[in-house]
This record gives C-alpha cells, structure tokens and sequence, in this order.
C-alpha cells in the first residue's frame, strides 16, 4: 500500500471494533487495494493477527498517510474514568523512574533495555512522527533526512 507513516510500537490507534466515521478519500488507499476473499481466515476461525485485524490497525496509519487526523469522541463519564485509571497506571510506571520529572521518566522508559543505537533510532522516529503530525508540509524535507538517518544508524542498506 505503500504507507509512510512512522508506527507506534506501543498504543497504535485504531477503531479497534470498527466503530468510526471517516471521508472516503482518508482510506483512499485501503478501498484501491485489492484484497481477496481467500486473504480472510475462514469464518467463524478468526485468528488473531489475520487479515481482518491488520485492516483494523492499518485504518488510522492510512488515514495519517492521506493527510487527515484520527480523533477520538467520548462522554465526559467515561472520559472521567478512563483519567482516574491512566492516572493510578502513571503513577505506578513513575514510581519506578530515577527522576520525577516526566519528560526524563519518557526518556528513560522509552531507552531502558535497548541497544544504544535502537534507542537513538526510537527518538528520532518520535521526533519524525511529531514533526510530520504538527507540520505535515514538510514531509518533501525530512524523507531524504530520513534515508540518510537510518543509513547512518545502519538499519536499512
């Protein structure tokens, strides 16, 4: 499909249930692709990790790809409990961190257990994916950037 979006290895958004409104020309690329019934585990032996799961992961990472913007809705009761349990899961990761300033806590987590140069390549992806999200104009700059990133860092030949 040829989608050039960074990916989030941790919390990916997506319609996870298929629940959404969208503009057809956002999922562009997904309706030209031409998918197969063959493609699909046969029903009802869904397996996870199948054809169907990888449509309703790739719909927010085509969306950004066309050039729109995922944005999720929710009552404020629900917004309220969802808070009080990111706020109890922080506390819990923070409790863990040498420092209680969160920018050197994201840091740490996001580098602990890696290789030097995997851990370079993460930041620079984050601030790629950022960039691209708030100034999605200058995607015709940064590519070439990042071609020569990952040559440098020797992830790609």
């Amino acid at each position: 499909m040829y989608i050039d979006v960074p990916l989030d290895d941790h919390t990916p958004v997506a319609p996870y249930g298929t629940m959404y409104w969208f503009r057809l020309d956002a999922l562009r690329k997904m309706f030209d692709w031409r998918w197969k019934w063959t493609d699909y585990n046969a029903e009802p032996h869904h397996i996870d990790g199948g054809v169907a799961h990888v449509q309703e992961r790739l719909i927010g990472y085509a969306v950004h790809d066309r050039g729109y913007r995922i944005v999720q809705v929710m009552q404020p009761r629900r917004a309220a409990q969802d808070y009080a349990r990111l706020e109890y899961k922080a506390q819990m990761y923070a409790a863990h961190c040498s420092s209680n300033n969160v920018v050197d806590q994201k840091l740490e987590l996001d580098t602990r257990g890696l290789p030097l140069r995997r851990a370079l390549y993460r930041s620079l992806r984050d601030v790629y994916g950022r960039t691209l999200s708030r100034y999605p104009a200058t995607r015709p700059f940064l590519r070439p950037l990042k071609s020569v990133a990952l040559q440098l860092l020797m992830l790609r030949g």
